[in-house]
């Protein structure tokens, strides 16, 4: 059935923004990026497929996340998009555990080639709570792959 563009309608917020541009397209494939809600753009850049993307903004089963996701928390683990955070700051501790993983791998595990980057996406709202100033000391202490 094909329906008028008028009746088509996405529900949810869509932010196709060009702020995260440069730094995703420097990740290599095995890198990963976290980020807040509205993180659909963040997949596509890092790989996902458009199609898997556009089903899971329809709540389509063959989405990206099975249409469980929808706009706000996109999740893709075959490119490392470990997911958008609708409360905001919940994705700075979850980029440290995936920094510090890295870092486990190749130090301590001694797996030399391990060098992948967490990328964490935040707008400057997140910077005045306790969470981000933890993070921050933890990744300083223990991690040296995010930015």
């Amino acid at each position: 059935m094909i329906l008028p563009l008028q009746v088509v309608r996405l529900l949810g917020r869509y932010r196709f923004g060009n702020d995260e541009r440069g730094f995703i397209k420097l990740l290599k494939k095995e890198d990963s990026v976290v980020s807040t809600y509205c993180d659909n753009v963040h997949a596509l850049r890092k790989g996902a497929l458009a199609l898997a993307v556009m089903a899971e903004l329809f709540g389509k089963k063959t989405g990206c996340c099975h249409g469980q996701d929808g706009s706000m928390h996109m999740f893709s683990a075959e490119h490392n998009v470990l997911g958008g955070f609708a409360f905001i700051r919940e994705g700075i501790p979850v980029a440290t555990g995936a920094a510090f993983v890295s870092t486990y791998t190749r130090e301590v595990l001694n797996q030399a080639d391990c060098d992948h980057v967490m990328l964490a996406l935040f707008g400057d709202g997140i910077a005045n709570n306790e969470q981000f100033f933890e993070c921050l000391n933890m990744a300083a202490l223990l991690c040296n792959t995010s930015i």
